[in-house]
């Protein structure tokens, strides 16, 4: 069996390996359990980036089954981060007056990696964090009724880490913007995460 994933623990890893003819494979991961599809020669792969983890220490148990015998446990240990994400000033209302713009810093996270904004319907914007794990200053637009804003960590293929969903307060709403906590249940679908465009320049 096989483990590939980014060792920093920003996105769950990819298992993959090779079962014995007819045999079924299951993948249990903080109480979810999976039955990747085994190919005819055996190949069989599960992405973790699929499920709705939350950060810290995780493990998951590969079992292998053919007819009555089930093989021992293989365990692979992994752990996942999520940077700390703030709402910096209470949404404004943008020049086309559908939308709406955020104010927003990322800190905590992990240099260099790449962080995904969603909401509304377009694809996700993603921003690179800085060489101290940060991203300050960003803009975030919106349309009109968003509710909240979803920040994860996410590669090349639109896999996702740990998503944290952000309460967007009214523009008319004098409290102070919300704290970042994790999102709710996404589906598996990893490019699920309602996306967002960045205002930042630096934005991709």
């Amino acid at each position: 069996m096989r483990s590939t994933g980014d060792a920093s623990g920003t996105i769950a890893p990819k298992l993959s390996g090779t079962a014995e003819p007819g045999a079924t494979i299951a993948v249990t991961v903080a109480g979810t359990r999976i039955l990747p599809t085994v190919a005819a020669d055996g190949t069989w792969t599960a992405d973790l980036a699929d499920l709705d983890l939350r950060p810290g220490s995780q493990r998951a148990d590969v079992t292998q089954a053919r007819g009555d015998r089930v093989s021992p446990a293989a365990a692979v240990a992994f752990s996942l981060t999520a940077p700390k994400v703030e709402l910096t000033a209470l949404p404004v209302r943008s020049i086309d007056t559908t939308r709406f713009v955020a104010a927003f810093s990322v800190t905590g996270g992990v240099p260099g990696a790449t962080v995904c904004v969603s909401a509304g319907a377009a694809q996700p914007s993603r921003i690179q964090l800085d060489s101290h794990g940060a991203y300050e200053r960003g803009l975030v637009l919106y349309p009109t009724g968003t509710k909240a804003l979803v920040f994860a960590y996410c590669d090349a293929e639109q896999r996702f880490g740990v998503r944290q969903r952000i309460a967007i307060p009214s523009a008319g709403d004098p409290g102070a913007p919300a704290d970042s906590a994790p999102a709710d249940p996404a589906p598996a679908d990893p490019s699920a995460p309602q996306p967002a465009e960045t205002a930042s320049g630096s934005a991709d």
